[in-house]
């Protein structure tokens, strides 16, 4: 899970769920996708948004795992809303949303922030002020993240 990926199509994005070994991120778990007939991979990508892999596709290489930028790509799907991050070396700020996880701050929520050109990651500033980040930014230009500082837990 968190591998980039190209798909068939050139479509680029990461790996965020994979029923094969069972793996599942905490925004796409296992109960909302058990019922699909064949196992494989879930993948968010900036064009296609949230597209589902089966492991015949894997096996016959429609899906071609990444090498570069890899870092980036596997370092966001790893990254949570409350992160404090510093994206290409530049910029820090707090993670509100990462759509690709799936994961949405109370500020942020998915049903206003859930169309095909919010796949990707939204920080806010100290200062307020908000930048987003579309997973292409990722996959073909290889921004850099860090998460300097993790969210605090809740509970």
């Amino acid at each position: 899970m968190g591998d980039p990926v190209r798909l068939e199509d050139g479509a680029q994005g990461c790996v965020v769920s994979n029923s094969i070994p069972g793996e599942y991120s905490d925004g796409y778990p296992r109960a909302e996708w058990d019922d699909l007939d064949e196992a494989g991979i879930l993948v968010m990508t900036g064009d296609a948004g949230l597209t589902f892999c089966p492991r015949s596709g894997i096996e016959t290489r429609d899906v071609e795992v990444l090498l570069s930028p890899a870092r980036s790509l596997a370092t966001l799907a790893r990254v949570r809303v409350g992160d404090w991050v510093l994206v290409e070396r530049a910029v820090e700020g707090e993670v509100v949303f990462n759509a690709i996880t799936g994961q949405y701050s109370d500020a942020y929520p998915q049903a206003e922030n859930s169309r095909d050109e919010d796949n990707g990651l939204m920080i806010e500033r100290e200062n307020g002020a908000r930048i987003f980040y579309p997973l292409d930014s990722f996959s073909d230009y290889g921004e850099a993240i860090e998460v300097l500082r993790p969210a605090k837990a809740t509970g």
